[in-house]
């Protein structure tokens, strides 16, 4: 049986994008040994508060505009085309850096906030800078991504990958230059991109800017902004309430571990999040792409199902690896941290009816109520549990937000989904995971043998019990081989 095209579409640009996310990515994940060998527990904790920041602030911008983009570009030809992107990446470009220089003002409240000496309070400058010079390239990859250039997209976002990490381990392994060399490292990497996307843009859509063609996208992406900020908003607003609440090493412990569990979104949802988008704008939401919507939606439910088992059962033993011992508590929010981003990947489906009906206006609410509980949800938990209640927190706030999603967007256009599979696998997958950890308890000695066992008893339960069937498997199939082949041929490449 053949997969249809525009599922076997979604799996190339999957593997091709999830490549480019997982090495942007990576870096931070490879670079752990250096931060918990290299950096003492109070320099991690306050690493994470500053990226805490950082995360908050560098996909505020750039996530709006290129839905925007997207959702316009296909009416647009040649001088047209040119005009809209140049406008908007000249306008997006100087208002996010007013943006940036008035939250600079606050520069020495944050430093304070952060317990960085004054002579370390020049890092909020260069985070906020950072974050002004990562928007030259997310712009330019999001216009790759759109056209589908998928060479120049990996190359780029290998190149920040390769930087990143060589010009950390040079600073801060080489030099000792531990919170400045992190820090520096960015800056030095951003810098370079930015300007390389600066010359590709102005050369290739090179015309006079308009203000008119950038106010457009802004009243179609003005509300995604806020839909945008609930990402990094439930991502790193517990660290705020952790810092007031426990002590930095706690922190720092925490950070380490709430890595562990967005693998599943930096191999995962994020990859298919890219390459699912644009081809959501261009198969439209009628009637007849509902299948579609629905199939790969399952999909996504059976790989994260996968990862979810895989990073939760083996999540002390990889950070018993790459970290020291004082970091291995993190291990015990990795399951929950990893349900939360499952939980978000929904909504990257659910979605579709409110964008692609032009309703974005419905999901402001629903941003500000997840946003308003999650802060609500970590005063609470975190005053009470500490960092355990920071990743209660994350899970129900993420859970929270893809059903509102889900409701807004029902309204919109109301897409039947598989609900009783769906649910069936989730019972499954919850079961067995409850069942392996309650074995592993009682026979230590095999943990690692039974997370193996129960790895591999999940497919075989789905394809007894028949919540996969053919059709099914061979779409999860071809979605593993190309994403494996692609990534196997770009790491033999390199």
């Amino acid at each position: 049986m053949t997969i249809r095209q525009p599922i076997r579409e979604l799996g190339k640009s999957t593997a091709i994008y999830g490549f480019g996310n997982v090495l942007t990515k990576l870096a931070a994940f490879l670079l752990i040994p250096i931060y918990t060998r290299y950096l003492s527990l109070p320099e991690v904790g306050v690493l994470a508060l500053l990226e805490m920041f950082e995360a908050l602030l560098i996909s505020l911008v750039p996530g709006a505009i290129n839905n925007a983009l997207w959702r316009h570009l296909p009416e647009e030809e040649g001088e047209g085309r040119r005009k809209l992107i140049i406008s908007v990446f000249v306008w997006a470009t100087f208002g996010y850096a007013v943006l940036l220089i008035v939250l600079s003002l606050g520069r020495s409240a944050a430093a304070a906030f952060l317990d960085l000496s004054p002579s370390e309070s020049p890092l909020v400058i260069l985070v906020l800078l950072n974050i002004f010079l990562a928007f030259g390239s997310r712009f330019l990859l999001g216009l790759w991504q759109y056209d589908q250039k998928e060479v120049s997209y990996v190359a780029l976002s290998f190149s920040q990958f390769a930087g990143i990490l060589i010009v950390t381990a040079v600073l801060v392994v080489g030099r000792g230059m531990g919170l400045w060399g992190v820090v520096l490292a960015k800056t030095s990497v951003y810098l370079v991109t930015f300007i390389i996307s600066m010359i590709v843009i102005v050369r290739q859509n090179f015309t006079l800017p308009s203000f008119e063609p950038f106010t457009r996208m802004l009243r179609f992406g003005a509300p995604l902004i806020l839909v945008t900020l609930v990402a990094p908003v439930l991502t790193v607003s517990d660290r705020f309430f952790l810092k007031l609440f426990v002590p930095i090493e706690d922190i720092a412990v925490y950070s380490i571990g709430y890595r562990f569990g967005m693998v599943i979104n930096m191999i995962l949802i994020m990859p298919l999040q890219r390459g699912w988008r644009p081809m959501m704008y261009r198969l439209g939401v009628d009637e007849a792409s509902h299948e579609y919507h629905r199939d790969i939606l399952f999909y996504f439910a059976a790989l994260g199902s996968m990862l979810f088992l895989g990073i939760s059962l083996f999540a002390e033993d990889i950070i018993g690896l790459v970290a020291t011992e004082a970091y291995l508590a993190g291990a015990l929010i990795v399951p929950l941290v990893t349900l939360a981003y499952f939980a978000n990947g929904f909504g990257h489906f659910f979605i579709a009816g409110a964008v692609l009906s032009g309703k974005t206006a419905r999901l402001v609410p629903v941003s500000l109520i997840a946003i308003l509980a999650n802060l609500g949800l970590n005063y609470v938990l975190i005053s009470q549990s500490g960092i355990s209640g920071a990743a209660w927190a994350t899970f129900l706030s993420y859970l929270l937000f893809s059903a509102l999603i889900l409701r807004s967007s029902q309204k919109s256009v109301k897409i039947q989904w598989d609900w009783g599979r769906l649910a069936k696998l989730i019972f499954i997958l919850l079961i067995l995971y409850q069942g392996t950890l309650y074995l592993q308890a009682q026979m230590t000695e095999w943990r690692v043998a039974l997370a193996v066992a129960a790895l591999i008893l999940f497919p075989v339960i789905l394809k007894i019990t028949k919540t996969l069937g053919e059709r099914e498997l061979n779409g999860l199939r071809i979605l593993a081989r190309q994403l494996f082949s692609r990534n196997s041929s770009a790491k033999n490449s390199g």
